[in-house]
């Protein structure tokens, strides 16, 4: 029985680290898929911005010439228009954040050793039990087989 714990424990001992290492793989190439999304979703839009500044010009010189004294309705929708960006990428920034709190949540949790596992030290002291029970058992088996062959369980060959 001490041969199978100790294979149970070997085989314990050359599992665990792989199965750590296979979830850690796992999560560090989920978190590089996304971090590619978000590049390809970052060019996208730097893209759809020089598209928009080059049909509008550069946003500087048009609403540095666009607002002045006289025009107050522009420098209102201006405001407003920064205001309802900012809040856009704000609900944005929000989304996206659900939606990376949602996929943590939903992955497994890495099991991460402490440095005295109740686990391991149960099945070592069961191991010590084992061991000590065999070693006793072997003991008492030679005493036995060594009174018996030389004929002192049966009375037979007794020497004064």
């Amino acid at each position: 029985m001490s041969f199978y714990l100790k294979f149970l424990l070997t085989e314990f001992y050359s599992i665990f680290p792989f199965r750590q290492e296979k979830e850690y793989e796992k999560t560090m190439d989920h978190l590089q898929h996304d971090i590619d999304e978000l590049e390809s979703e970052r060019g996208a839009l730097r893209d759809k911005l020089k598209t928009y500044t080059s049909k509008r010009g550069d946003l500087k010189t048009t609403t540095a010439l666009e607002i002045s004294p006289s025009s107050p309705y522009i420098a209102q929708e201006l405001s407003l228009l920064q205001k309802a960006l900012k809040d856009e990428r704000e609900e944005r920034m929000k989304i996206q954040a659900n939606e990376y709190e949602k996929i943590l949540k939903s992955l497994k949790p890495l099991h991460v050793p402490k440095l005295r596992d109740p686990k391991l030290d149960a099945l070592d002291d069961e191991l010590r039990r084992v061991k000590y029970v065999s070693t006793n058992a072997l003991e008492i088996i030679l005493s036995l087989s060594n009174l018996i062959l030389t004929g002192y369980g049966n009375g037979v060959g007794k020497r004064l």
